[in-house]
């Protein structure tokens, strides 16, 4: 007695068949030219382009944080800095991105505090009830903690309990 074959082996042939043909119909009508000259992604290939060390100060002179706070954000000395400063050393990609998204954090307070530097840097050092008494400074360190601080400051914002 023969084995019959399974009936979904023809169907997935004849479906393999269809898109075949689909896809070899397709790359007929666009010539490869066309294909190279689209636009590429550029930010999967750079997601951010790195900052120098002139470009971090022009941020720094527009925050409260003070240089060993920074040192803390970006998980460096506060000698390396000082070494980025002299040399005017760029920052890798994820420094990079702690630093834009700690001037976001600080967009969104300014928005709060009225541009006064003093207060920000106040409440940023305060131990909060919304943060389980922590201080922000502490908690900005990370990724996670710097968004949770985002999180109360537009609670604060938008009428939330902060």
């Amino acid at each position: 007695m023969k084995k019959k074959k399974p009936a979904y082996t023809n169907s997935t042939v004849k479906e393999n068949l269809q898109v075949s043909e689909l896809v070899e119909s397709y790359t007929k009508t666009i010539s490869l030219d066309k294909m190279m000259k689209a636009p590429q992604f550029s930010i999967l290939d750079h997601p951010k382009a790195n900052i120098n060390y002139k470009e971090f100060n022009k941020i720094l002179l527009q925050l409260p944080f003070l240089l060993k706070d920074w040192a803390n954000f970006l998980g460096l000395s506060e000698r390396t800095l000082q070494r980025y400063e002299a040399s005017n050393g760029q920052f890798s990609v994820l420094q990079t991105e702690r630093i834009q998204h700690i001037k976001e954090l600080s967009d969104i307070a300014e928005k709060i505090f009225s541009k006064n530097k003093s207060l920000f840097y106040q409440w940023a050092n305060s131990k909060l009830f919304s943060l389980n008494y922590q201080r922000p400074l502490d908690l900005m360190t990370t990724y996670k903690g710097t968004e949770i601080c985002m999180s109360v400051l537009q609670n604060t914002l938008y009428g939330g309990v902060a």
